[in-house]
């Protein structure tokens, strides 16, 4: 039998100010890895200009994400990323504690995390303890995402698909780089389809392109633009 899944995705006031994160490319990354893993979209639930303090039952669309879990009309969520449902450690553990008694299952594109499996929920304890860090340690990220990138060459020219360079620099002229949430779900996509899923390169760029998923220039995805991610 199919299985239903009710999608989210969040975005909060300062995230839409600064316009590193889009809502359609991630309903579109979303509504893809569905379409890859056989399940029902029955509900889209986006929460816009909404912070991750405010707790999931408490937001528009997750209040609605949740009485459709209660009611058990939904089977899976979907989400990009655990900090789109939750901020705290805390609510993380404990919602989805009480979705796995009701044999929900949850799916996080990033990491392609199934807490309904054991190694899924150890893995889940540590991503919902990471998460309460992950504002102090953005900036040693960049910075290790940067010194990696000149590793392979990408110091002086354009930043791959993930990454953008900031408008500012430093006293030197440089300028550092920040990720790009909406391309970094297209990245995970791209290997969930390939690692997990075991399909060509051709047939991911089909994919993603019936997705209405852009390349990093915007254009249209092929063999090749495949393959360069995959060798990252």
């Amino acid at each position: 039998m199919t299985k239903r899944a009710v999608i989210y995705a969040r975005v909060s006031t300062r995230e839409q100010a600064d316009g590193g994160v889009s809502l359609a490319a991630q309903e579109a990354a979303l509504a893809a890895f569905c379409q890859g893993r056989g399940l029902e979209v029955v509900r889209t639930a986006v929460d816009r200009g909404v912070s991750a303090s405010v707790p999931l039952a408490k937001r528009p669309e997750g209040a609605e994400l949740v009485r459709l879990v209660e009611e058990r009309l939904v089977d899976v969520v979907v989400a990009p990323r655990l900090d789109r449902l939750f901020r705290r450690a805390s609510e993380a553990l404990t919602v989805t504690e009480a979705w796995q008694q009701r044999g929900l299952g949850l799916h996080l594109l990033d990491l392609g995390v199934d807490v309904g499996t054991t190694a899924g929920r150890m893995v889940l304890g540590i991503l919902a303890s990471a998460a309460e860090m992950e504002r102090s340690l953005l900036r040693d990220r960049i910075r290790d995402a940067l010194a990696h990138l000149r590793a392979q060459g990408y110091s002086t020219g354009p930043p791959p698909l993930g990454y953008a360079y900031a408008p500012e620099r430093d006293a030197q002229g440089r300028r550092s780089l920040v990720e790009v949430e909406d391309e970094l779900l297209t990245v995970a996509l791209v290997r969930e389809f390939v690692d997990e899923q075991g399909e060509t390169f051709s047939e991911v760029a089909r994919r993603l392109n019936a997705a209405g998923i852009p390349t990093k220039r915007g254009g249209r995805w092929h063999h090749g633009t495949v393959a360069k991610i995959m060798r990252r």
